[in-house]
Order: C-alpha cells, then sequence, then structure tokens
C-alpha cells in the first residue's frame, strides 16, 4: 500500500531521513513498526533471502519486482528500492523505472556498474560517464510522476580515487538526477568533501565491514546528509540470532537455554492477525480456533 506521503516530501522537510534496510515484507513492517519515516529494500538482502545466492546481479527485474511488490503492500512508509544497474541499458532501465514504480515505490537508485556485473567489454568495471547519463536521462523520462525519486549511485570511489566519483556525481545531477549515492567513501575526510563539493541530495550507506566510517544517525546528520540507508544491520543480527538458536538445538536438543525475545502475540500483532480473522469471525467465533 503506497504511503501518502513521498520520499521526495520528507527530503523536502530539510531533514535526515532514516531508511533501514529490509529483505522482505516482515523484516519492512518492523521498520515501520519502530518508528522510521521510510524503508530501504536492500538488492543483497533479496537475492540472499530469497534465494540463497549472493548480490551479483544474478537476480532478474522480474523477480526483484516481486519481492518490492510485497514489501510496499506490507507497509504505508515510502520504499526506497535497490535497482541495481537498471538491468541493462537504457532501454531496461525504461522498463525497470515504470516496473517499480507501478509497485509503488517511491524512490530507487541505479548504479553505474558494467552489465554484467564483471566488466564492459573495454575490461572496465564501470560504465563511461556517457553512458550513465543517457541510462539517469532514459529513467527521468520514464517515470510517471515527478514524486518518484531517482537517485543516480557511482562506485568511482570502488575502482578509483575519490576525485573519479566526484567527477561522475556531477555529471549525474546535471543529467537530472535527483540525489547521488557515492558508494564507498573512506573516511569522514572523504565524506565531508563530498558534501562540499555535491550541490545536490547526498545519500550515505552505512554498512557493517565496509570501508566507509560506520557512523550514528547523528554523525551522518552532523554531516549534511539527506538520507541514509543501513542496508545489512537487520538482515546480518537477524541471521546470527537464528544460527545461534539452530547451532544450540543441534548441539543439545534444546533451546530452552535460549530466551525469546519476543511472544507469539508480538508476532501476530506485526502480521495483523486480528485483521485478518476478523473476515473469518462469522465462520469462527474462536479466535483461538
Amino acid at each position: 500500500m503506497p504511503s501518502n506521503v513521498s520520499l521526495r516530501s520528507l527530503l523536502n522537510q530539510n531533514k535526515l531521513v532514516v531508511a533501514p534496510g529490509a529483505f522482505n515484507a516482515l523484516s519492512a513492517r518492523l521498520v515501520e513498526h519502530c518508528g522510521f519515516e521510510a524503508v530501504c529494500i536492500t538488492g543483497y538482502g533479496v537475492a540472499a533471502t530469497a534465494f540463497g545466492l549472493p548480490d551479483l546481479g544474478l537476480i532478474t527485474l522480474t523477480e526483484t519486482v516481486e519481492s518490492v511488490q510485497r514489501i510496499v503492500d506490507a507497509v504505508t512508509i515510502p520504499v526506497l528500492a535497490d535497482a541495481d544497474t537498471g538491468y541493462g541499458d537504457a532501454g531496461n532501465v525504461t522498463r525497470t523505472v515504470r516496473k517499480l514504480e507501478t509497485a509503488g515505490v517511491s524512490g530507487l537508485f541505479i548504479e553505474d556498474r558494467a552489465v554484467p556485473r564483471t566488466l564492459t567489454s573495454q575490461g572496465e568495471p564501470l560504465v563511461s560517464i556517457e553512458e550513465m547519463t543517457i541510462k539517469i536521462q532514459a529513467a527521468i523520462q520514464a517515470r510517471q510522476s515527478s514524486e518518484l525519486v531517482l537517485i543516480a549511485r557511482t562506485d568511482g570511489r570502488v575502482f578509483g580515487e575519490l576525485s573519479e566519483a566526484i567527477e561522475r556525481a556531477h555529471a549525474y545531477v546535471e543529467s537530472g538526477a535527483d540525489a547521488i549515492f557515492v558508494e564507498h567513501p573512506e573516511s569522514v575526510e572523504e565524506l565531508r568533501e563530498i558534501r562540499r563539493q555535491i550541490k545536490a541530495p547526498l545519500l550515505l550507506n552505512v554498512c557493517e565491514g565496509y570501508k566507509t566510517p560506520f557512523l550514528s544517525i547523528q554523525e551522518v546528520e552532523e554531516l549534511g546528509y539527506d538520507l541514509v540507508i543501513y542496508p545489512l544491520s537487520a538482515l546480518l543480527h537477524s541471521t546470527a540470532r537464528m544460527m545461534e538458536l539452530l547451532k544450540t538445538l543441534r548441539s543439545t536438543g534444546t533451546t530452552m537455554s535460549l530466551t525469546s525475545e519476543m511472544t507469539e502475540d508480538e508476532l501476530n500483532e506485526l502480521i495483523h492477525w486480528d485483521r485478518s480473522m476478523a473476515v473469518y469471525e462469522p465462520y469462527y467465533r474462536d479466535k483461538r480456533w
């Protein structure tokens, strides 16, 4: 159910928008339940949880849209989607934007990595600036509503110096991107330089294990960024807890030593058990069955 509040309207409030990462409908609902104003769908998380695969461009647009649709239907806050490379050239980007917008996302980001996600025919890991600007322009033309936020991600810092990433960012802003996502800045000083150089809304990716400093919301806000995502935090922590439980069950034959931090009633509240059961009330007077 698309939100009545768009991601663009949140960004226009001139305060930091925090969008934790979700990988399925339940995790997205938890993000909303905990009071966040937006949620980010992580491509890594969808690939890992829905398919047990790495985030190497193995998931198709159709599979992504199916996952996105489930998440959008589960929450009322704006959803930001990882659109990978746009799944191909400018023609593919056009279709990607239309499909994701129809699914109800409030924003999406497209990266300048090569397709497939290895090297271009010239042996480069990134597409040229010219090719990426064509893809950005195709995305702009494809969207049906100006409310849809189109974010251009550059991996220029992943494979080169910060100066290359900033050069690419300038070109993407000039091409009409609504915001910029520079991946893998390696220090707070680099984050400040990006903010100083780029006169457009900025997204920061805060991720465990990255070279980018692992900053708090307050620290990101002080740097002057507009949108921050924590794409893997929920996935890593929940997977670790599940692994702990299963290892304990395997080694001891019981999980009694582990204390559950959520009751079934609390989970039922999250998945709207009572609301759904109301439909069946005429048939099942006893909601416990």
